[in-house]
């Protein structure tokens, strides 16, 4: 479990969690904990592992045909998250 301390006394408790919250977030905690929110079947747990192995294959042969072709493979893009305004009207859309 990640811990912070008060780097000065006059620190407030807002910088204080927002360390607290970057820590939490470096350390993949919460993504270890939603792994084993739920009970996985092993069965479909051997379907996800085998289809991110499919995935991540045939990644690796489209890098493979490119290079072989001499073209530069692009650059996976980056997913943007949109942050949402209150005082906007409509929902966000994702």
């Amino acid at each position: 479990m990640p811990s912070v301390s008060l780097k000065h006394k006059n620190e407030s408790f807002e910088g204080l969690l927002r360390r607290f919250k970057r820590a939490v977030e470096k350390s993949d905690l919460l993504k270890d904990l939603r792994k084993y929110e739920f009970y996985e079947r092993p069965g479909d747990k051997r379907k996800r592992a085998k289809a991110a192995a499919v995935k991540r294959q045939e990644r690796i042969t489209q890098e493979e045909n490119w290079l072989r072709l001499g073209i530069k493979p692009p650059k996976p893009k980056k997913e943007v998250k949109k942050r949402w305004n209150r005082d906007e009207e409509s929902e966000p859309q994702y």
